[in-house]
C-alpha cells in the first residue's frame, strides 16, 4: 500500500471514530480497533509506551468536563457521565490508532510518496517543490537539531556555577541566552546544506527526480474511493 494511502485510511478512521455519535458505531470502531491489536500483537509494548502519557491524562480531561458541564448545563447527571464516556472512548480510540500507524507505518516515508505523486503528475511548479524540500529538511534534521540543544543545554550547566538553580523562570531565561548562539550554529549548517543542493543542480530545473520511486496506483485509488464510502455507508446506517 502506498503511504499516501495509509495515511489516508488511518485519518479517515480516526476521523470516523471522532465523528461516531452512537455507541454502536463506536463498538463497531472499537471491534475493527481490537482485530487491528491483534494482528500486530508484536507492537504492543511501544504503543503501550508512548501512550501511557494519556491514560492519566485523558480521565483527568474527563472528569473537569463533567464538573464544568454538571455545574452550567441543564442536563442530568447520568447523561453528562455518559457523553464524556462516550468522548474519553472517541479520544483513546483515535490517540491508539494513530500511535499505532507511527510506529508500524514508517511514517517518514510519506515525504518520498508525495514526491513520487509529483513528480509522476508532470505538473512543473517550482514552488510546490520548495514546499515538498522544506518538510523533508525539517522531517531529516529535526532529531540532529533536538540532540544539538540538548547537548548545548548540558554544556551550558556544566559551563554555569549556579547548577542548584531549577526554578522554571531560569530556565526559560537560560534557553534566552542560548538561543542566539543556538541560531548561529544552525543558520552556518544551513549555509553548507544549500551550497552542497546548489552543487548538486537544485534550483536550474523546476522538478526533481525520487528514488525510489513509490508507484500510486489503481488499488490505492480504489482503497480511497471504498474506504470513504465505508465510512459513509457506516455512519448513515447507524
Amino acid at each position: 500500500m502506498n503511504p499516501i494511502t495509509n495515511l489516508f485510511v488511518n485519518l479517515l478512521f480516526s476521523l470516523s471514530i471522532l465523528f461516531s455519535d452512537k455507541i454502536e458505531i463506536l463498538l463497531c470502531h472499537f471491534l475493527l480497533i481490537l482485530i487491528i491489536f491483534v494482528i500486530k500483537k508484536k507492537k504492543w509494548s511501544q504503543w503501550k509506551n508512548k501512550t501511557k502519557p494519556y491514560w492519566i491524562f485523558l480521565p483527568i480531561t474527563g472528569v473537569i468536563l463533567f464538573l464544568i458541564s454538571l455545574c452550567f448545563s441543564g442536563q442530568d447527571p447520568l447523561t453528562i457521565f455518559f457523553n464524556v464516556i462516550l468522548s474519553l472512548f472517541r479520544m483513546y480510540g483515535t490517540i491508539s490508532i494513530m500511535t499505532l500507524y507511527i510506529i508500524d507505518s514508517g511514517y517518514y516515508r510519506i515525504i518520498p510518496a508525495i514526491r513520487s505523486l509529483w513528480y509522476s503528475s508532470k505538473l512543473d511548479f517550482h514552488w510546490i517543490d520548495r514546499v515538498i524540500v522544506f518538510f523533508e529538511l525539517s522531517i531529516r534534521f529535526f532529531p540532529t537539531v533536538k540532540e544539538q540543544w540538548i547537548v548545548s543545554e548540558r554544556s551550558h550547566r556544566a559551563l554555569s556555577f549556579n547548577n542548584n538553580n531549577t526554578k522554571p523562570i531560569n530556565k526559560i531565561i537560560q534557553s534566552a541566552k542560548m538561543l542566539p548562539d543556538f541560531i548561529l550554529l544552525n543558520l552556518h549548517n544551513t549555509d553548507r546544506i544549500v551550497e552542497n543542493m546548489r552543487m548538486r543542480g537544485y534550483g536550474k530545473i523546476a522538478r526533481r527526480s525520487i528514488y525510489p520511486f513509490i508507484i500510486f496506483s489503481y488499488i490505492d485509488v480504489l482503497i480511497f474511493i471504498s474506504s470513504i464510502l465505508i465510512v459513509i455507508g457506516l455512519h448513515n446506517l447507524g
